[in-house]
C-alpha cells in the first residue's frame, strides 16, 4: 500500500480540549496523552478503515505497517477532536502515532494534523516533543485522514503529579517543581524566539518523567504504592506537547475564540503562554490545578490577584517567589514578563516557600 507525504501548512485551527492528557506518547500504562479523554476509551474505531471490495479492508495499521511501524496499543483518543493516538514500535524503538479520524472526506482533522506537524517540524528543542513524519492516505485507495509519527514520551502528564504526598520532603518537592517550571519556560522561550505561541499550555499538555541521578527510572512522582515524593536528587525531564493550537506570536484572538479560556486573563486578546506559565507555577506551588478564574478576580485588577496557599502544611509563599509569579500573571500584556524573563528570573527552590510564623 502506497503512502504519500502530506504538505503541512502552518496555520492555526481551534479545537475543543477535553479533560485529557498528552498526545506526545506518554506511556500507555499511565494513560497520559494530549487531547485524549478517558471517558472515550470504550468507543469503537481505533483506526481509520474503509471498505472497497467486500473482501478488502484497508486501515492505518496496514498503512503504517508498510512503513515498518507495528501498532502495539492505544494511548487514547480525543473526546471531540477526532484524533486517535497509538503506541507503535519500529526497529525496537517506541513511537506515538497520532491519527486523524474522518468520515466521507479527509476533512478538517487531517488539515489540523498537518498544521500541527508544520509547527513541530520547525522545532528542535529538548523540552518539546519531536515530530518525525506525517503521511496522508490516497483518497482513491479508500483511506481517509493523516498519520503523524511522534516521539514517545514516557512518564505522566503534570496534572497527575501536582498534589503533595510527602509534606516533610520540602527540598525534594521544590527542587523538581522548580526544574519542571524552568524547563517549560525554556520551551516557551524557544517557541517565542521563532515567532510562535503554543496557545494551549496547561498541565495536561506537559509530560514529565523522573529518573534517578544514575539514569534509572523512578516511576511516577506520586507512586500509589509508596505515596512518596521524588528525592532532591531526582532528575525530572519535561516535554511540552500538543501543538494543535499553535500559531503566530503576533496575532490576537478574542477570549471567545480561544480554545481554553481557563488559561487567559479576563478580556485578554494576546497570546497567553507566559500567563499560562504563571498558572503552572501557581499550580506547582499550591499542589493542585489553578485556572485564571481562581487567580484573577472578576474585575481583572492586577492589585487583587488571588494567589492560593501552599499545598505543604506549615509553609507559605516567599516574597521573592510571589513577585515572580505576579510578573508572569500580570493581566496587562505590556507589563507581563517575557518568556525569557520567566527562564532567567525564576527563583531557586530554597526561595519558593518558608515556614509560617506562629501567631501568639
Amino acid at each position: 500500500m502506497d503512502i504519500s507525504e502530506g504538505s503541512p501548512k502552518n496555520r492555526h485551527e481551534d479545537h475543543d480540549v477535553s479533560d485529557a492528557e498528552s498526545s506526545s506518547g506518554a506511556s500507555v500504562k499511565s494513560g497520559a496523552s494530549s487531547l485524549l479523554s478517558r471517558r472515550s476509551q470504550g468507543r469503537s474505531g481505533l483506526s481509520i478503515t474503509s471498505k472497497g471490495a467486500a473482501e478488502d479492508l484497508k486501515t492505518y495499521r496496514d498503512l503504517l505497517l508498510s512503513k515498518g511501524y507495528s501498532i502495539t496499543g492505544i494511548i487514547g483518543r480525543g473526546q471531540n477532536s477526532g484524533f486517535v493516538v497509538h503506541s507503535a514500535v519500529k526497529n525496537g524503538e517506541k513511537f506515538a502515532v497520532k491519527v486523524s479520524t474522518e468520515n466521507e472526506e479527509e476533512g478538517t482533522n487531517g488539515d489540523a494534523l498537518r498544521r500541527e506537524y508544520a509547527v513541530l517540524s520547525r522545532l528542535s528543542h529538548e523540552n518539546i516533543v519531536k515530530a518525525y513524519n506525517i503521511w496522508r492516505g490516497h483518497v482513491d485507495e479508500g483511506i481517509k485522514g493523516s498519520a503523524m509519527v511522534l516521539e514517545f514520551c514516557p512518564g505522566s502528564t503534570l496534572n497527575r503529579s501536582l498534589p503533595y504526598t510527602s509534606p516533610s520532603a520540602t527540598v525534594g518537592n521544590m527542587a523538581w517543581r522548580r526544574s519542571c517550571l524552568k524547563q517549560i519556560a525554556t520551551a516557551v522561550a524557544h517557541l517565542h524566539s521563532l515567532g510562535l505561541a503554543h496557545r494551549d499550555l496547561h498541565s495536561k499538555n506537559v509530560v514529565i518523567n523522573f529518573s534517578s541521578a544514575d539514569g534509572g527510572s523512578e516511576g511516577y512522582p506520586t507512586d500509589e504504592r509508596t505515596k512518596s515524593e521524588p528525592s532532591a536528587s531526582s532528575v525530572v525531564t519535561v516535554k511540552v506537547v500538543d501543538f494543535g493550537c499553535a500559531g503566530p506570536l503576533s496575532s490576537e484572538r478574542s477570549v471567545e475564540e480561544d480554545v481554553n479560556v481557563n488559561i487567559l486573563p479576563v478580556g485578554s486578546t494576546q497570546p497567553c503562554d507566559v500567563f499560562a506559565l504563571g498558572l503552572l507555577g501557581v499550580s506547582l506551588f499550591a499542589g493542585k490545578e489553578m485556572s485564571s478564574w481562581s487567580v484573577v478576580p472578576a474585575d481583572g485588577g492586577q492589585s487583587t490577584l488571588r494567589l492560593p496557599p501552599c499545598g505543604l502544611k506549615g509553609y507559605r509563599l516567599t516574597k521573592i517567589f510571589e513577585e515572580y509569579l505576579l510578573g508572569l500573571l500580570n493581566v496587562e500584556f505590556a507589563n507581563r514578563f517575557k518568556a525569557q524573563d520567566a527562564v532567567d528570573k525564576i527563583p531557586e527552590e530554597t526561595q519558593w516557600v518558608m515556614t509560617k510564623k506562629l501567631s501568639l
